[in-house]
């Protein structure tokens, strides 16, 4: 075996191995942690019976934790199915944003023709509208000299 298929197979096995999830890891280690922090704190505080404080938590405060790290994990894996469905949409909407763009073009280049045909229109015009405005109102201020 030679030196070059050796370092391929190590790059090979490291593409195919999964990074770890950290996403979940250090959450789910912040609420062991969390939990860990009342319990000392629970026993060094004279307030209340330790017991009930230790169990307090460990009746409450873990089963509330574990039952929401699958809410957590849902959220994660949604993100995860959205980030997917983001990337397989971008091919076709970049298409249907091509399409608009060329329906756009086509609009401005139409109404351009437009407005081009009625300025000249307007310019044809101009003077037989002065005429009809003298003639149709004839003791205009604007119309006199």
């Amino acid at each position: 075996m030679t030196q070059a298929t050796t370092s391929t197979r190590s790059v090979d096995r490291r593409r195919s191995r999964r990074p770890f999830p950290w996403s979940i890891a250090l959450p789910f280690g912040g609420g062991v942690a969390v939990i860990v922090v009342l319990v000392i704190v629970a026993l060094i505080s004279g307030r209340s019976a330790p017991v009930a404080d230790i169990f307090l938590t460990l009746v409450i405060l873990c089963p509330l934790v574990i039952c929401m790290l699958p809410i957590y994990i849902l959220f994660v894996v949604l993100i995860g199915l959205m980030t997917r469905a983001n990337r397989g949409l971008n091919g076709g909407l970049r298409r249907v944003g091509k399409a608009v763009d060329s329906v756009e073009d086509g609009a401005l280049a139409l109404t351009g023709r437009a407005a081009r045909w009625t300025i000249g229109l307007n310019s044809a015009f101009a003077r037989y509208e002065k005429l009809a405005h003298r003639i149709i109102n004839p003791h205009h201020p604007a119309d006199k000299p």
